[in-house]
Formats: C-alpha cells, sequence, structure tokens
C-alpha cells in the first residue's frame, strides 16, 4: 500500500501574495509551476517528485523541507491520508493488555491504525513506539521510548529503549541490549530530531489514560444488546459490525470481570 503524499510548494513574494486573492496560491499549485516531492507517512523520508511532469524541488528547497518535516507534520499528514482512504479513527483496543495488568501499554500497538514512527538507520528499517504505564493508582510518571528493528517478512527485533519522565522528558536512563548501546544512541538522536520538544508526551499518556478508563466503565456498565452483525458498527467506522468490533467484544464479553 502507497504511504507517500505529495506536497508542492510555490515561491512568492510575501508583500504582494499578500495583497493577492487567495486563489492565486491554489492556482499556481495547481499548475505546472509548483514544486512537487513525495513524503514518506512513516519513515518521513522526502525526496523530489516530478510526478505528472511537474517541476521537481530544487536542492535549496528539498533541503529545507528535510528540516522541516517533524512528528506533529506527519501526523497531520497521515490524518488527512486516512480521511482519503475513509477511514475513521477508532477507540484503542486493550485486549492485549487484559491479561496482564502491570503490562506497558504501546501508543502505536493499541491503535493500529496511526502511523508506524519509523526511521532508517544505515539502510535498516526501526520503528519506535511509546510505551506507557496505565495502572490505576500508579503516579510513577513514567514511559519508554522502545524501538524495535524490522527485518525481513514479519520478523522483528528488539533493540531497546530509554526510559524518561512524562512531565518533563527527562531521561531517566537507557533500556539497552548487550551490544546495542550505539545503536539505541543514535536512534534516540533521530527520535528526538522528529520530535523535537516530546509535549506529545503528556497529551498521548493523558489521551490511554482517559480511553482506559472509559473502557473499564463501559465493561462494569450493564450490557447493551449488540448489534446485528450485518448492521453498521456502534463505534461509527461505517463498516459492517462482523468486520468492525464485532470479535473485539465477543472476547471482552468472555473474559473474566475486573475487580472493583
Amino acid at each position: 500500500m502507497c504511504r507517500d503524499v505529495g506536497l508542492r510548494s510555490a515561491e512568492y513574494d510575501v508583500v504582494a501574495f499578500r495583497a493577492a486573492p487567495p486563489e492565486d496560491l491554489a492556482t499556481r499549485l495547481a499548475h505546472g509551476s509548483a514544486l512537487e516531492s513525495r513524503v514518506d507517512l512513516d519513515f518521513g523520508t522526502v525526496r523530489p517528485d516530478d510526478f505528472e511532469g511537474r517541476v521537481p524541488l530544487t536542492a535549496e528547497w528539498l533541503s529545507f523541507l528535510r528540516e522541516e518535516v517533524d512528528g506533529q507534520l506527519l501526523d497531520t499528514l497521515h490524518g488527512r491520508w486516512l480521511e482519503a482512504k475513509g477511514t475513521q479513527q477508532r477507540r484503542p483496543d486493550f485486549t492485549a493488555y487484559d491479561s496482564e495488568p502491570g503490562l506497558l501499554v504501546g501508543w502505536q500497538a493499541a491503535q493500529p491504525q496511526l502511523r508506524d514512527d519509523s526511521f532508517l538507520v544505515d539502510e535498516r528499517s526501526f520503528v519506535a513506539d511509546e510505551l506507557y504505564c496505565l495502572a490505576p493508582g500508579c503516579d510513577c510518571d513514567q514511559a519508554v521510548v522502545d524501538f524495535i528493528e524490522l527485518l525481513s517478512g514479519d520478523d522483528m527485533k528488539p533493540i531497546g529503549g530509554i526510559r524518561l519522565r512524562v512531565t518533563d522528558a527527562h531521561v531517566l536512563h537507557p533500556e539497552v541490549e548487550p551490544g546495542d548501546e550505539a545503536l539505541v544512541e543514535r536512534l534516540w538522536a533521530a527520535y528526538r530530531k522528529r520530535h523535537r520538544d516530546l509535549d506529545h508526551l503528556i497529551r498521548h499518556q493523558r489521551f490511554l489514560l482517559d480511553a482506559r478508563q472509559a473502557d473499564r466503565t463501559a465493561r462494569i456498565a450493564p450490557k447493551k444488546a449488540r448489534a446485528a452483525r450485518n448492521e453498521p458498527c456502534p463505534c461509527g467506522s461505517g463498516q459492517k459490525y462482523k468486520r468492525c468490533c464485532m470479535d473485539r467484544d465477543l472476547s471482552i464479553q468472555a473474559s473474566p470481570s475486573p475487580q472493583r
């Protein structure tokens, strides 16, 4: 599946542009005078593109874009990519963590529809996931940015990660597989370049905490009648219930009720 987004850029005089109607920019972007580039949503790589005969990016523009592409921009572009594909955001799925309440919850692992936060180092592919403690009553305020190498097929190799405080992004210590210390340092540097202020850690933890509490509340609440197999899924995805949340709801119903 293609994971590229095309970006078009146009050079203009700031003073003249502010005095011109906004349609002028749209016209220039829609025609051959626009500079064309491609951005990989997962790896954040930027490359010039002459798709449909458009003008490829100059070396100066290409260098500028590569510096400006960060995690926030990639997440925004990915949200628009999902809209273009007709895919809606879905609530996090905590099924994998129900059997081990103390297990750290992965930001991407609990939400497969999110983009992979991927990195290239020496032509090797890696993915980073943020792991959060969502245990009730725990005030550890810590997270782990975990790095995994993507091998051939579906094989993966854990590399290690960085444990830090969420509130101030203070690094506590690395958690590294033997022999991979230097590699983790390089991956952490690449992660920090993409996520410059780390404020997203607080937002992500709060989102998962709220979603986890809502998930627990829904399990304790009186069970409502489930949708029929071929009816639209109650989550609002637009898909039939049997192709969306039915398997998850059945697994929740079969699991033991949480202690109150």
